[in-house]
């Protein structure tokens, strides 16, 4: 057996071992894409869960008022509060003088509704501080919210906070291309003009009926997204394997 042949069949084996393992690895492991992830299938099952719950046609998603919700904590399952304003519940007496927007670090997704950072600011400022945070939004999303919600006349300040992944969010169109899997985010998104003006690029998702056609919608949110050249298609597993292996 010659070098060179020595050299192609080790190449053609390492090429099929890395197509196996992305191919059985990639539905534990949402990191792991392919070009099968461009289009992929959305659940029937969770869309209805999505659509009943939490989506928004505006905003992509919201916590809707007056509901409950449980998620896995830390430390064990917890339980949230939406009150009637659409803020999280607080136990805090009186008027609210303080009201704060932003995502799942401003919601404080993994503890109890007398555990969140208001509930503390409350506790310490006297003042009673209304939690807006929304999981998974976007700068943008949180400033939207903000401006469509209607607060309290004693509320005289309004807070809005973040993280640099929330920051990142404001040039997504499509949470998918930043964040693999999360196929049922999709969000507005402002864009920068020629003269520095923000136009709004209004969320593409207006009903249900839009996601069974995604498949068109795809073409104009692969354009329009920032993320979907510099990391969605850029860190797929493409034919060959080994070159997007060495490449990564």
């Amino acid at each position: 057996m010659t070098l060179f042949l020595a050299v192609i069949l080790a190449v053609a084996g390492l090429e099929l071992l890395l197509i196996l393992l992305v191919h059985h690895y990639r539905k534990q492991f949402q990191w792991l894409i392919t070009k099968q992830d461009e289009l992929p299938q959305l659940d029937r099952e969770g869309l209805a869960k999505f659509f009943a719950k939490s989506y928004d046609p505006e905003l992509g998603w919201v916590r809707r008022p007056n509901t409950t919700g449980t998620e896995r904590g830390k430390g064990g399952p917890i339980t949230f509060h939406i009150d009637e304003l659409g803020s999280r519940k607080s136990h805090a007496a009186g008027e609210p003088k303080l009201a704060a927007f932003g995502d799942s670090y401003t919601f404080c997704r993994q503890v109890e509704d007398s555990e969140t950072w208001e509930a503390y600011l409350s506790e310490e400022s006297g003042n009673k501080v209304l939690n807006f945070g929304v999981g998974n939004y976007g700068a943008d999303q949180a400033v939207m919210r903000y401006l469509r919600t209607e607060l309290p006349d004693s509320v005289d300040v309004v807070v809005l906070g973040f993280v640099p992944e929330t920051l990142c969010r404001v040039h997504s169109h499509w949470k998918h291309y930043l964040e693999f899997g999360n196929t049922f985010a999709f969000k507005p998104r402002y864009m920068v003009g020629e003269k520095g003006e923000l136009t709004l690029s209004e969320n593409p998702m207006k009903s249900e009926e839009q996601f069974q056609e995604i498949e068109e919608l795809i073409p104009q949110l692969a354009e329009r997204d920032f993320f979907y050249r510099r990391k969605f298609r850029a860190l797929q597993f493409r034919f060959p394997y080994t070159a997007s292996f060495v490449r990564h």
